[in-house]
């Protein structure tokens, strides 16, 4: 099916180990004309007839996430990118209508649609769940960068890093991002989520656009930044981490600079600092309490093995599977 504005769209999946959702959905993207990069790091090369599909490149590239991501401008010609997962789909319609939107207002960095969770229940019948419900009318318009980043941080959903965004931004944060990868867990995702806000405003459109995939394990353990066991807090508070968190600051304003269009508003490490001590306090920190960490500890793993299984066999969520997956968005 053909969208015009899907014309001036490359979606950048990157893939690890995981052909059989990486095939399933690259035959989806044959079907339309979004161009399609894929950046597969896994060990394997994938060998498949859904390769010769005229606007897909696939790159088997056995290297980090951060080396593969880094590369990922070497092979973009259009003037809007997405990141993509290798087992999740889009819905061209809504891509279309934010590579159109982002036309019509330069002013801002990024635009994206809602998302729903989708997969199958023990009975294998289909289910959809609500996913990241606080951006329904999520939109950062102030004219400052300095106060649509704080106004993000301190309300924390991840709301751009799987939005449509300008190559241009994606080549000069990619270059910063990607250079340097930190012992903070997806250190990527937060990067992003507090850049592009500086780079411009940014908006969620009341589309369905993302079908994000329940069924399967999101990978870990891979690199640092991949690393679940390491922590978010730990990176933060954790003395052995000091010159780490200084450098990281420190590369995160020079991105600042060459993003900013106005030099007066240009962003030091202090104040860098002060926004993300926001996130640490107001969001981070608030959805992990003192009491939900140590009671976390004090159960032996073997038994939150048990506890998720039941979880997942018994269906104790069954009010927030089986819904009407039209009524979300409304």
């Amino acid at each position: 099916m053909y969208y015009s504005f899907l014309e001036k769209l490359t979606i950048v999946i990157y893939s690890f180990n995981r052909h059989k959702y990486l095939i399933r959905t690259l035959k989806y993207w044959s079907n339309f004309n979004a161009k399609v990069l894929v950046l597969d790091g896994s060990k394997e090369k994938l060998e498949n007839d859904c390769l010769s599909a005229k606007n897909i490149k696939y790159i088997h590239d056995p290297r980090s996430l951060y080396d593969r991501l880094l590369s990922s401008v070497n092979f973009i010609d259009t003037n809007f990118i997405i990141l993509g997962c290798d087992d999740e789909f889009y819905l061209p319609s809504a891509l279309s209508s934010c590579v159109e939107f982002l036309e019509k207002n330069k002013e801002y960095s990024s635009c994206g649609g809602r998302t729903l969770g989708f997969g199958r229940n023990s009975s294998d019948e289909f289910y959809g769940r609500k996913v990241y419900s606080k951006l329904e009318n999520f939109s950062l318009i102030d004219n400052d960068p300095l106060k649509r980043a704080k106004q993000h941080m301190s309300n924390y959903e991840p709301a751009h890093v799987y939005s449509v965004m300008h190559t241009k931004t994606w080549r000069i944060i990619s270059k910063y991002i990607f250079e340097k990868e930190y012992n903070l867990y997806a250190a990527l995702e937060l990067q992003i989520e507090f850049l592009l806000p500086i780079a411009g405003k940014s908006k969620i459109i009341p589309e369905l656009m993302t079908m994000r995939n329940l069924e399967v394990p999101a990978i870990r353990g891979t690199s640092p930044s991949l690393d679940l066991s390491s922590g978010r807090l730990k990176w933060w508070f954790s003395d052995k981490m000091k010159n780490e968190r200084q450098d990281f600051f420190i590369r995160t304003s020079r991105v600042c600079k060459k993003i900013l269009s106005n030099p007066k508003k240009n962003l030091d490490e202090k104040k860098i600092l002060e926004i993300f001590e926001i996130f640490f306090s107001k969001t981070y920190l608030k959805k992990n309490s003192f009491l939900k960490r140590n009671l976390s500890k004090l159960i032996p793993q073997k038994f939150k093995k048990v506890i998720k299984y039941l979880i997942k066999k018994l269906n104790f969520y069954n009010m927030s599977y089986y819904i009407n997956t039209i009524s979300i968005f409304k």
